[in-house]
């Protein structure tokens, strides 16, 4: 299924001139929070081979809340002189306001809305590039 998903998103990132410049994991378990325990990190590593700058981002379970006071991710970059990856330094642009919006979002259930590749092979009709959570954001940006 992950082939498939790259495959079909990687041809819809073309056409709209975009790239497939990362990978993010949302592990199931709540202490699978390591990079070194996530199975994602194969379809990352194949990411990178085709996007030198990819990045590799994994929830971090512990730190999801309803009332954000930090970022609940830990964003990794390919370190090609170790040939693995290693934890980057990032930051959220206006983070207040992304903070805010993210726990907003998770006050609405907006997390049973996202509709994954998976979904989307159930049902053609499922719109996996969920761009009624895009709107949702650019809804929540016009408050601030």
């Amino acid at each position: 299924m992950a082939e498939i998903a790259l495959m079909q998103i990687d041809a819809y990132a073309e056409s709209a001139g975009l790239v497939i410049a990362g990978y993010y994991a949302a592990p199931e378990n709540f202490y699978d929070n390591q990079i070194e325990k996530a199975p994602a990190a194969k379809i990352a590593d194949k990411i990178q081979e085709n996007f030198k700058n990819a990045c590799f981002a994994i929830v971090d379970n512990k730190l999801v809340s309803l009332e954000h006071k930090r970022a609940a991710l830990q964003v990794y970059s390919y370190a090609t002189d170790s040939n693995r990856w290693s934890k980057a330094k990032y930051s959220l642009v206006n983070t207040a306001q992304t903070l805010e919006g993210v726990s907003l979002l998770l006050k609405r259930g907006a997390m049973r809305d996202v509709i994954d590749f998976d979904n989307h092979l159930d049902n053609p009709e499922n719109d996996w590039t969920n761009q009624f959570l895009n709107q949702s954001l650019k809804d929540l940006q016009k408050l601030y």
